[in-house]
């Protein structure tokens, strides 16, 4: 899990990772992790997507926020299951999907979701706007469909 912490560790900031709050320690990110690979139905997933122009990302002052686009965000949810053995594709399912209809009392959603086990790699921008989305650049290994 990449954070503000993480970046500021290294010495270096990479304002494209600025977001508030952080995650905390890395006790805490453990904790977040063990609880989202749990498959217990009071965790759900949630995104929120604060994209902002390059510019302002790397102004002398820049906002907290990224940009998470929804490919990039199941391609990395994936990999965190796929890696945690078991029944992952469950979990997945109910983590991603069934938990928080289920709490919402929302009827199920007829949307599916094909996984491709793929190598693929991030955009380092997106083409109309000037936003650098979560993981640009990087080389994500299973990529999501949705129909």
């Amino acid at each position: 899990m990449k954070t503000s912490a993480d970046y500021l560790a290294k010495g270096k900031v990479d304002s494209h990772f600025f977001v508030k709050p952080t995650l905390g320690s890395p006790e805490d990110r453990v904790a977040i992790l063990e609880a989202i690979l749990s498959g217990e139905k009071c965790f759900g997933f949630g995104s929120d997507s604060a994209p902002h122009r390059r510019e302002k990302k790397e102004s002398s002052s820049p906002p907290p926020g990224i940009y998470l686009p929804p490919d990039v965000s199941y391609g990395i949810l994936v990999e965190l299951f796929s890696q945690s053995g078991g029944d992952w594709q469950n979990r997945l399912e109910k983590f991603a999907c069934r938990n928080a209809e289920n709490f919402y009392r929302l009827k199920p959603t007829k949307q599916k979701i094909k996984l491709v086990k793929v190598n693929w790699q991030v955009l380092s921008e997106t083409s109309d706007v000037p936003v650098v989305p979560f993981a640009a650049g990087e080389t994500l290994h299973w990529r999501p469909f949705i129909s």
